[in-house]
């Protein structure tokens, strides 16, 4: 089972899907989205209690042009 909402629920330091689109895994990326993960959550670091950006932050910041277009199609948006 997939928790898609694992940050929410327990203040992960990555959500699940940013963790996968910085480290370049388009199918886990894919199989997130599918099961319903959320675009907009924003991942935080618990430690220092501050936003680190988005799955599609964290693609675009590693240059993971694929994943950052699979996360536009599924809604994401550039902030800031």
């Amino acid at each position: 089972m997939i928790n898609t909402q694992a940050s929410k629920s327990f203040g992960a330091r990555l959500a699940g899907t940013a963790v996968a689109a910085a480290s370049g895994h388009t199918d886990v990326v894919r199989l997130l989205l599918e099961r319903g993960a959320d675009v907009h959550v924003q991942a935080r670091d618990v430690d220092r209690g501050f936003a680190t950006g988005t799955a599609l932050t964290e693609a675009m910041q590693r240059g993971h042009t694929g994943i950052a277009a699979l996360l536009r199609e599924a809604g994401a948006e550039e902030t800031g």
